[in-house]
């Protein structure tokens, strides 16, 4: 049961305050009688009806969002831009809140809902956002109120995603620091749950050449060829290049190993008039950069 004003409220056409004027001016029927007023109880399935059209009383609203770095994660904030504010004015009347949240400085996908419940259950059962979306269908399908278009929609969301951000690298990125790193290789580990290595080439004004995955496989499996960074680096032109793989386990602290294969690609490197610039090891929300942390230039 849901309040009527609530509910013509959750359709998104009509606020609050309108949802009560319509009831109040009679151009509303519930069951095909007039309401006794905007607080009355609608039962699920009864038809409602403005002005004697259908108004479609389904109040799931499922919203894939990327969050920019400077908003934060939640419905209202007095001092900063939250994420309702990115939304058009429609789906602002939804009612949508946030399925946990990522910092305020991190960007990054969110997914914002207005179902309530199927939210917590899914996070109930998986955990985080991330655990959902790397759930299996068939894990998915045992959450009530989970059906197939709602499978199909998790599942789509990383590919989605991934196209998104790295539709947004451009071929005029500059490197700066190590955060325009993170922003550089952030789309291609995106949901990622074998280990990857890539290598982005530069020229000398660390202007990006391109991007090359060097490996992909279980953590055990990969290993980074020096070969094929000589040969992509060569290939490309390029006279500096850094170094990317990631941690599934979500802990992006170096290995012994990170570091010594680190020092043997940069020596092997320096005949061929080639830098490297950097090694970054990225997880999910967090990465570690072995030239800021000294790891580059120890020995």
């Amino acid at each position: 049961m849901e309040r009527l004003d609530k509910l013509l409220a959750a359709t998104g056409q009509w606020s609050r305050k309108e949802a009560k004027a319509l009831v109040k001016a009679g151009r509303v029927q519930v069951g095909g009688a007039r309401p006794k007023g905007p607080e009355d109880k609608v039962a699920e399935g009864t038809p409602v009806t403005v002005d004697g059209r259908p108004i479609a009383t389904e109040q799931g609203v499922y919203v894939m969002l990327h969050k920019p770095a400077g908003v934060v994660s939640s419905t209202q904030d007095p001092r900063e831009r939250t994420v309702l504010d990115l939304l058009p004015q429609h789906l602002r009347r939804r009612a949508l809140f946030p399925v946990g949240r990522l910092d305020k400085d991190t960007e990054g996908l969110l997914l914002l809902t207005n179902d309530g419940p199927l939210a917590h259950r899914l996070l109930e059962a998986f955990g985080s956002l991330s655990g959902v979306l790397d759930a299996s269908p068939a894990d998915l399908a045992k959450v009530p109120g989970v059906g197939e278009n709602t499978v199909v929609l998790l599942k789509l969301i990383p590919a989605v995603a991934a196209r998104y951000l790295a539709s947004r690298t451009s071929a005029d990125v500059i490197i700066s620091d190590s955060a325009s790193l993170r922003t550089l290789f952030l789309p291609y580990f995106f949901g990622a749950r074998n280990e990857m290595s890539f290598l982005a080439c530069f020229d000398g004004k660390l202007k990006l050449l391109g991007v090359r995955l060097l490996s992909e496989g279980s953590p055990s499996a990969n290993e980074i060829s020096l070969r094929k960074i000589a040969t992509e680096a060569l290939a490309l032109g390029a006279t500096a290049v850094v170094l990317a793989h990631n941690h599934p386990s979500g802990i992006a602290t170096p290995s012994q190993e990170d570091i010594f294969i680190t020092h043997y690609i940069r020596d092997a490197l320096q005949p061929l008039g080639i830098t490297l610039y950097d090694h970054v090891i990225m997880t999910d929300d967090d990465m570690v950069s072995l030239k800021d942390s000294r790891h580059l230039n120890s020995f």
